[in-house]
């Protein structure tokens, strides 16, 4: 497999990211594999059975930086970090955008996501918007020289750029403009050299830790199907790709809970008759995946008859 890169989209991370989709799958350690492959306006996944490029999507800011767990990929951008599902359909589809300024690093587990944020004393933020004409999207970037990436897929490129915030500026003006500043200058004379020394500050830092829950797949699950109820009638093949989305995540998640509980019959079955604590704590954890297992059972069921009746209306919709 092999994918060539434009001089202006590097790469900026590459995740591998094994996802079950049905129960076959789950002794074949090849199957359901992928590649994720992040630069700074795209996102590229791969199927690694059949070498071939499964989607591809648009962020909707400029990747910094991306991490993936089990089965999402979330992304950290000038403006905050955005959570993406990319396995269950044909393209990716955006889940959540949570908004941060400052973000610089990410960790992801199946139960938090660990975000660092850090600050100069001296540092200014930039961030403007970018509208294409031709597509009539909108992007955030903190690099005005990314705005050449942004506009590189178009026939042509045109475009507008709005500014949305520059602390530099503000400060350099309220600086320039200040008549205080304006009346020292002139009085202190020779002694201004000395005052520029003496008001220069050592450079300091300021670091933040979030650590964020993460949100239950049926919770996310309701959540897209409210959104394709909004636009079922208006837009038919997006509505298409959210129920398919939705019932994606949920068959991953399923078949996800299976392997967990194989993984822990397993070590129940061969752990020694001393590890009473193990064997209860692994009892206890057992009865919370089959609780699990039969909620995401009964969503499945539901969700199969939803989507087996979006089925007939797409060939409906074709004849």
């Amino acid at each position: 497999m092999h994918k060539h890169f434009a001089p202006s989209e590097t790469v900026r991370s590459v995740h591998f990211m094994r996802n079950i989709s049905n129960k076959k799958q789950l002794f074949d350690d090849t199957a359901g594999m992928k590649c994720i492959i992040c630069s700074p306006i795209r996102g590229y996944v791969y199927d690694i059975a059949a070498a071939t490029l499964f989607s591809e999507f648009e962020f909707s800011g400029e990747c910094l930086r991306s991490q993936v767990n089990s089965m999402l990929l979330f992304v950290i951008t000038p403006v905050g970090m955005e959570v993406w599902s990319v396995l269950g359909s044909n393209g990716g589809l955006l889940l959540r955008l949570h908004p941060f300024i400052g973000l610089k690093s990410i960790a992801a587990t199946n139960q938090h996501v660990v975000l660092l944020s850090k600050f100069r004393s001296n540092e200014s933020v930039s961030l403007a918007a970018y509208y294409s004409k031709t597509s009539s999207n909108i992007a955030i970037v903190s690099d005005i020289r990314n705005i050449d990436k942004l506009s590189m897929g178009e026939k042509t490129r045109g475009g507008s750029v709005m500014p949305l915030l520059s602390g530099a500026s503000r400060r350099g003006a309220s600086s320039a403009n200040s008549p205080t500043a304006s009346t020292s200058a002139s009085f202190k004379g020779v002694n201004n050299s000395a005052a520029v020394q003496q008001q220069e500050k050592p450079v300091t830092y300021s670091y933040n830790v979030y650590v964020l829950n993460s949100v239950e797949y049926c919770d996310i699950y309701e959540d897209i199907l409210e959104k394709s109820l909004d636009i079922e009638v208006i837009e038919q093949d997006k509505y298409f790709k959210l129920i398919k989305e939705a019932h994606a995540l949920l068959q991953c998640k399923y078949y996800d809970l299976l392997t967990t509980d194989a993984l822990l019959n397993q070590e129940t079955s061969s752990s020694s008759s001393n590890e009473v604590v193990s064997k209860q704590n692994n009892y206890s954890y057992s009865m919370q995946i089959a609780f699990d297992m039969h909620n995401y059972s009964n969503l499945l069921k539901r969700s199969f008859g939803l989507l087996g009746d979006v089925r007939k209306q797409w060939l409906f919709f074709f004849l």
